[in-house]
């Protein structure tokens, strides 16, 4: 499955490039990486927002190339998502660019929500209970 996904990293809307800094700069002291942050972008997008197409890709979300256990994780995540959303294993026939942009798409459509959740609080330890307890709802 790794193969699929060599082709290049995930993107996000540059429109809202502003919008994902300041989300990535919240998860940056815990650790956590662009890529991560926009696969959580896209499990709220999947629940919450929908898909949103991209008015202009922008090469942010993260490194998709690799073999380190997240990546992996997300390569799968990723197939999981556009097989969810294309209702059929048919859809893994596609291109792998075609398959990537499903959960950009989602993620697009999940930022709104993620920034509510990041704005909800001052209070670090409330956001991530709340996120969590959101994206615990994306995977029932």
């Amino acid at each position: 499955m790794g193969e699929m996904y060599k082709a290049r990293n995930l993107n996000v809307d540059k429109k809202n490039e502003d919008t994902w800094k300041r989300i990535r700069a919240f998860f940056q002291p815990y650790g956590i990486t662009a890529l991560e942050v926009t696969m959580m972008g896209a499990a709220l997008g999947v629940t919450k927002g929908g898909r949103k197409p991209l008015s202009k890709s922008f090469g942010t979300g993260g490194v998709l190339r690799g073999s380190q256990e997240f990546q992996r994780f997300a390569q799968g995540l990723i197939t999981a998502i556009a097989v969810e959303d294309a209702g059929s294993l048919k859809i893994l026939e596609e291109k792998s660019e075609d398959i990537i942009r499903i959960t950009e798409e989602y993620a697009n459509g999940g930022l709104s929500e993620f920034e509510k959740i990041v704005n909800s609080s001052d209070d670090d330890d409330i956001v991530f209970k709340h996120l969590l307890k959101r994206l615990n709802q994306s995977v029932k």
